[in-house]
């Protein structure tokens, strides 16, 4: 976030079922990312960089 990167380890997944056509086969997970509030800035608060490489 506005040029700050965050990494995070995923761990395995599911197996090619979960994301060809069985999504239930899947597992759920998620993850916290905590940072000061002064990080924030007005307005768009997502990396132009970011937004290049989904685009792609």
């Amino acid at each position: 976030m506005n040029g700050k990167a965050v990494e995070v380890a995923l761990p395995p997944g599911a197996g090619d079922a979960s994301v060809f056509g069985e999504p239930r086969k899947g597992k759920p997970h998620s993850f916290h990312v905590a940072f000061p509030p002064e990080v924030l800035r007005p307005g768009d608060n997502r990396g132009k960089e970011l937004i290049k490489r989904s685009e792609v």
